[in-house]
């Protein structure tokens, strides 16, 4: 009984603090609070009713262990005061065990919420993306969409026919991704290269094999669509400029600030991976997901940049609820 009962008042929250991140993007602190008391309270009950310490004893390390992980990566700038309760409150309520098997993970159970959480993204970004798109009505964003469309396209061609080509040479599916790009990079001579063969594969295989390479094309074309949805999402929804007299604090910047030291002033840059390699001094880091604070807002002030790009991060809570269903529908598949 208890393995339903934990997945359940987690998934229960969850849904709920998805619904009010979505639309007023918070999490309620009743919320997440009460999960864990509730989480911890139920817990105890279960040690004593099946006399033993183990259930309580789970709760309470699940507790303080996502919580110092949690805790650290707020200190590093990953993550909100908000998450850090969350990841704590799901450590009470559902810590090592799988929640509807009965394996126990060495590593807490939110954990492997949060990496399954990773598969939901790009969906739940495409998802967004459209309701952003009706909801705005954003004009750029349609526009980028209509114009990825012929080329991506054309890749899910470039790619059908360079597995095709693995097909006649007998060498395994894979080497279709090492031939495509040099389809693709040859340009014009690419368009009658890949007419040529995607007609042959109509022309001379077997029913099962074309059904498999147009297949392979459909995948293909909504995969390729997808990322550039998501990538002219980033920019067009996900983005919007605002004035320096106009920040506040919590607001994520979508740049980073620089300090150049020859030319002693403030500048805007794009994010970089490679910031070890700069020899100016980090003002303002865009990957700190706390937000500019009221210190770093008055030294853009005082400094000449007028406007800045801020980030409208996509809602975390829904992209986590959506991992956590994917773990019971796996469980539900590999362990019932």
């Amino acid at each position: 009984m208890w393995r339903y009962i934990y997945p359940a008042l987690a998934l229960a929250a969850l849904l709920v603090l998805s619904y009010t991140d979505i639309k007023e993007r918070i999490a309620p602190p009743k919320i997440t609070y009460g999960l864990l008391v509730t989480g911890l309270g139920l817990h105890a009950i279960q040690s004593v009713v099946e006399v033993t310490p183990k259930p309580f004893l789970y709760s309470l390390i699940g507790l303080v262990t996502m919580f110092a992980l949690a805790y650290f990566i707020y200190l590093m700038g990953g993550w909100a005061g908000g998450d850090v309760k969350l990841f704590a409150a799901l450590g009470a309520a559902i810590p090592f065990y799988g929640t509807i098997s009965s394996i126990t993970y060495p590593i807490p159970y939110p954990i492997l919420i949060l990496a399954a959480s990773t598969i939901s993204v790009l969906p739940f970004a495409l998802i967004y993306a459209l309701y952003e798109l009706f909801r705005e009505k954003t004009s750029e964003l349609k526009k980028d969409i209509l114009k990825s469309l012929p080329k991506s396209i054309y890749s899910g061609f470039v790619l059908t026919a360079a597995l095709y080509i693995t097909i006649l040479i007998n060498a395994p599916s894979v080497t279709a991704f090492l031939i495509a790009p040099f389809i693709y990079m040859i340009k014009e001579p690419g368009y009658p290269i890949t007419a040529f063969f995607f007609t042959l594969s109509l022309i001379s295989r077997t029913t099962p094999t074309l059904k498999n390479l147009f297949l392979f094309l459909t995948i293909s074309i909504l995969f390729i669509t997808g990322i550039k949805t998501y990538n002219s999402m980033k920019k067009n929804v996900l983005r919007k400029e605002k004035k320096v007299k106009d920040l506040e604090e919590g607001d994520i910047l979508a740049e980073d600030v620089w300090k150049n030291k020859e030319k002693k002033e403030l500048e805007k840059r794009e994010t970089s991976f490679f910031r070890n390699r700069e020899k100016d001094e980090l003002i303002v880091d865009s990957k700190k997901a706390r937000g500019v604070t009221k210190k770093e807002i008055e030294i853009l002030k005082d400094s000449n940049i007028e406007k800045i790009k801020i980030k409208k991060s996509l809602p975390f809570i829904p992209i986590l609820t959506l991992g956590f269903i994917i773990l019971l529908i796996l469980e539900i598949m590999l362990y019932l």
